[in-house]
């Protein structure tokens, strides 16, 4: 149903806010991340939360965000439909 669909989306970008808020804090220091980038064709669930065609080209996006001891403290997949927009990240 795309409307559970939706609310876990928003479930998943909170839990995100939540980890930025406390890494900014002397509670979680982030010290790194690694990022893999591929272009994948969106299959049906997919394209029905970002409302394109099953097939059209995304880019998949995965982050692993690393702490004191090379343990991942966040794991992050996104999917961007690049045709009106851009995927950017400012490092440093």
């Amino acid at each position: 149903h795309p409307g559970r669909e939706r609310a876990r989306l928003t479930d998943i970008v909170a839990d995100s806010r939540e980890l930025a808020s406390l890494a900014s804090g002397d509670l979680l220091r982030t010290l790194r991340a690694r990022e893999r980038l591929k272009a994948i064709a969106a299959d049906r669930a997919a394209a029905a939360l970002l409302g394109v065609p099953p097939g059209h080209p995304l880019l998949a996006v995965e982050r692993v965000t690393l702490t004191y001891g090379e343990r991942p403290v966040e794991h992050r997949r996104g999917l961007c439909n690049t045709r009106r927009h851009h995927y950017a990240n400012d490092l440093g």
